[in-house]
């Protein structure tokens, strides 16, 4: 209920602020391309100061005149969109304009009274566009749910009499292909509009220009990256089938796995890793903070044997025989979510197929441990 509620508001205030930035990128591609120059003669100068809660910031003010279609006007725009920084940065700006000199102001043909004097392009409207276009997407995705994060419970089913259970994965591959193609789509399409209108517009770039280019560049890399290791991952592996006995586990005492993949390809293998993880829950307060994480208890490394190199359309195997450790604490249920602080734990099955010239097959299967 509640995601749903923040997903609307996200996708909704997302998309007006988002409409907002984008008008003030226009409007200052119109201030520059279209304002006409006229003599102006400056008036008065001053630096107008703003205190914030870490540190100050300033912006310069100018008030000059000039004469438009024979009428005096006065100005006070300095920059197409409204700019400020250090001291030392308004002090320069301040410098270039001497009280009465005279100047050349740029004036709106459609309203005299808008006005600026330098024509440059600032990243401000364009950092606007890129952050309210994330937050109308993320509102997006979790309405579809794609933001949920992966069930902490075990999924398995029983295999009748041979005592066996088959473990299912939190996520499919399938899924975890479409996720990683709709998140990387969803930031790519208005981040390379964004940066493609300022790349053209704003040289010489400011400092944050090339901040905003060199965000969205390594952000669209890293989903990029991740998008194209899912889908190589479908290419070559199906999802693992990973049967276990018994079920629960029982810390201490002996454990049967067994683990088979369709070769979708010819795979080389190089080698298939099994680990026992025992994972913290928490939820705690620290002086006024409350902390949520989760963090790796201890892991327990389940030695597999029967793996080998695979042709196209047979099936890998694998299998190990081992004792569950006793070390860690047996898996617990999650207290209420509205709890102060929690404390809890889960074990998980983490396997590791390193494949030579191929994506790595990774998964994480839930097990419940007594």
């Amino acid at each position: 209920m509640w995601m749903r509620f923040w997903g609307v508001v996200l996708l909704l205030g997302g998309l007006a602020l988002a409409l907002v930035a984008v008008n003030s990128i226009a409007e200052q591609d119109r201030a520059i391309r279209t304002f006409i120059p006229t003599p102006a003669t400056v008036d008065s100068t001053g630096i107008d100061v703003y205190h914030g809660r870490r540190s100050d910031s300033y912006s310069p003010r100018i008030r000059y005149e000039f004469i438009r279609d024979g009428k005096t006007h006065f100005g006070t725009g300095i920059f197409p969109v409204d700019a400020s920084g250090s001291s030392d940065w308004a002090s320069s700006i301040i410098a270039q304009f001497p009280e009465n000199r005279p100047i050349t102001a740029y004036v709106d043909p459609l309203d005299p009274d808008n006005a600026i004097l330098i024509r440059e392009y600032g990243s401000s409207p364009y950092w606007g566009a890129l952050v309210t276009c994330a937050a109308a997407f993320v509102g997006a995705m979790m309405l579809l749910g794609y933001t949920r994060a992966a069930p902490r419970t075990m999924r398995a089913l029983s295999l009748g009499a041979s005592g066996f259970h088959l473990l299912l994965p939190p996520k499919n591959l399938r899924r975890q292909k479409w996720e990683a193609a709709a998140w990387t789509a969803g930031f790519l399409l208005p981040a390379l509009l964004i940066d493609t209108h300022y790349a053209a517009r704003g040289w010489p770039y400011s400092a944050g220009g090339w901040f905003l280019l060199l965000v969205t560049a390594t952000g669209a890399a890293a989903l990029l990256f991740w998008a194209i290791h899912r889908w190589l991952t479908t290419r070559v592996i199906s999802d693992a089938r990973l049967q276990i006995s018994p079920l629960p586990l029982v810390r201490g005492e002996p454990l049967t796995l067994q683990v088979e993949w369709d070769a979708l390809k010819d795979l080389h293998v190089q080698n298939v890793d099994a680990r026992l993880v025992c994972l913290k829950c928490y939820r705690e307060k620290r002086g006024s903070k409350t902390y949520t994480g989760t963090s790796v208890l201890g892991e327990q490394s389940l030695p597999m044997h029967g793996h080998h190199d695979t042709a196209h359309g047979a099936i890998l195997q694998a299998a190990a025989d081992a004792a569950v450790s006793a070390q860690y604490p047996p898996t617990s249920d999650p207290p209420a979510k509205r709890a102060a602080a929690y404390l809890y734990h889960v074990w998980e099955i983490r396997l590791h197929v390193q494949l030579a010239d191929a994506a790595d097959y990774r998964e994480r299967f839930i097990v419940q441990i007594v």
